[in-house]
């Protein structure tokens, strides 16, 4: 083992015997100094289990099956009144490896992690990706698949990715709650977990959770997996590591508690500004915001993107998350972000197919004019600017060529009025920023030394997901896997008196 790094793991050790914790009391919660970690010494245990998975989600719900069928005792802590997290929310699509190609499925993800991911992450994903479907289906699951290959066929090994299509992912999520039921494994609804126990080692040996305004401390003696999603609506961390607004659609209980809790530990953050990323609208009086529907429909309907300047920026036929990527482009003259918000502009032809509709007109989320000057006016936008994008737009649809983005559907904006125009941002289906992990799904400190009995999984941290989105369904699949990882491992460990 490299000295310097062995030395600063014996040093933190060191540290947590000399500030004098374990002589603590139960009387009081005492925190470590400059760590912030609640000494195992001053906690009265609640309850006792062998392994206390945090979420209940797509990385929750399969660690604490493969935990118990490994035969290890689980508690689950979901901190929202209902079981599932993002899962529940989701369309239900896994990817995954060609198990006869596996080699080749590596080299693309590692391709498309762009220096974000690592070998030991990578290979574990693609590995148990390989009997991740006949284990869904063990349980009840119904899926096939539905496509293969990736979003990025100019990287080698795009062709050994596929994705398989459940029966949706609430679907899924009640599939997890009912194999967790049957083996009766505990679960706490409307519990957050707010902080985690280390003994005098640095292992983990439990956590701190809230449940109605109650602190319970619940001891784990083999393992803690943080499988509690990423930071999507955490505002304060999104505007650190994006710069830029972004919305959640999936469960406000995605507040980044593990990128709190691990970082208490010296976990090393990684991944802080990847997401699964589409355009979306935020809504009035509501938590989550929305997917735009208007994008999905570019490949047959007259809709394009314009920036705030009212200028085109893009194929609008891209698949969705590499629309989102269009929307974070900075322009360092201007010192702005241009294309947030931008527009999806219509006549009622696109209208009638479902790019908007009278009740988003109703509720704001779209405007209307019976002119694009009038159209422009009522989104800020230049009107002679705005008639001369579409202008040229419907040009190059005559002609059959976009020669500015390559757009290949080339649908006008048709003179039917009235024209609409509907405001989009960025929105997030999952950040996967969190604290690093290994191939075993355990978590690494800042000097890359496994904290003990730590595992994370799941958007708590990226697994295999880099810079650029894979192929569809790898979210879900990157949550199964290193769920799955995580609860064999952690219910595997020696367990603690």
């Amino acid at each position: 083992m490299d000295s310097k790094r062995d030395g600063a793991r014996i040093s933190r050790r060191e540290f947590i015997k000399g500030a004098g914790l374990l002589g603590a009391t139960a009387a009081g919660s005492t925190l470590l100094a400059g760590c912030g970690t609640t000494s195992a010494a001053s906690v009265a245990w609640d309850r006792e289990t062998d392994v206390v998975v945090v979420g209940s989600g797509a990385a929750g719900g399969p660690a604490a099956v493969v935990a118990h069928d490994t035969g290890a005792s689980v508690i689950v802590l979901e901190k929202m009144p209902a079981w599932g997290g993002s899962l529940a929310l989701a369309a239900g699509v896994l990817s995954g490896a060609d198990p006869s190609r596996l080699d080749a499925a590596i080299e693309y993800m590692m391709a498309c992690g762009m220096g974000l991911v690592d070998l030991d992450t990578v290979t574990a994903w693609a590995q148990g990706t390989v009997t991740l479907f006949d284990w869904i289906q063990g349980l009840g699951g119904i899926g096939e698949v539905a496509s293969t290959g990736g979003h990025w066929p100019q990287f080698a090994g795009a062709d050994a990715v596929l994705s398989w299509a459940s029966e949706g992912g609430s679907v899924l999520a009640t599939m997890l709650l009912n194999a967790v039921n049957e083996r009766g494994s505990e679960v706490m609804l409307e519990t957050s977990a707010k902080e985690l126990v280390v003994d005098a080692e640095g292992q983990v040996i439990g956590v701190i959770a809230e449940q109605g305004g109650t602190s319970i401390a619940v001891k784990a003696k083999r393992g803690v997996i943080l499988a509690c999603g990423g930071m999507d609506y955490n505002e304060w961390m999104k505007s650190q590591y994006f710069g830029h607004p972004i919305y959640g659609v999936g469960t406000p209980g995605n507040t980044g508690d593990a990128i709190t809790m691990a970082g208490r530990l010296g976990a090393k953050l990684w991944k802080p500004d990847v997401t699964c990323g589409l355009m979306g609208q935020r809504v009035p009086g509501t938590g989550p915001a929305r997917f735009a529907g208007f994008a999905f429909l570019t490949a047959f309907a007259g809709v394009i993107f314009v920036d705030k300047n009212g200028k085109r920026f893009t194929d609008e036929t891209l698949f969705y998350d590499r629309q989102y990527k269009q929307l974070r482009y900075f322009d360092p003259v201007r010192a702005e972000y241009p294309r947030i918000p931008c527009y999806g502009v219509f006549s009622e032809t696109a209208k009638l197919v479902g790019a908007t509709s009278d009740a988003d007109l109703e509720a704001g989320l779209a405007v209307s004019a019976d002119t694009i000057g009038g159209l422009a006016a009522k989104i800020g936008i230049d009107p002679t600017v705005l008639e001369g994008t579409i202008s040229q737009y419907n040009e190059y649809c005559a002609a059959g060529q976009d020669p500015d983005f390559g757009r290949a559907a080339l649908i006008p904006v048709d003179e039917t009025p009235p024209y609409y125009a509907v405001e989009s941002y960025p929105v997030t289906a999952g950040c996967f920023g969190g604290p690093q992990i290994n191939g075993k799904a355990q978590v690494l400190d800042t000097y890359d030394q496994v904290i003990p009995r730590l595992y994370a999984a799941g958007c708590a941290s990226g697994g295999a997901i880099g810079r650029l989105y894979p192929v569809h369904g790898i979210s879900l699949s990157n949550g199964f896997t290193f769920g799955r990882i995580a609860g064999e491992n952690a219910a595997m460990e020696t367990p603690l008196t």
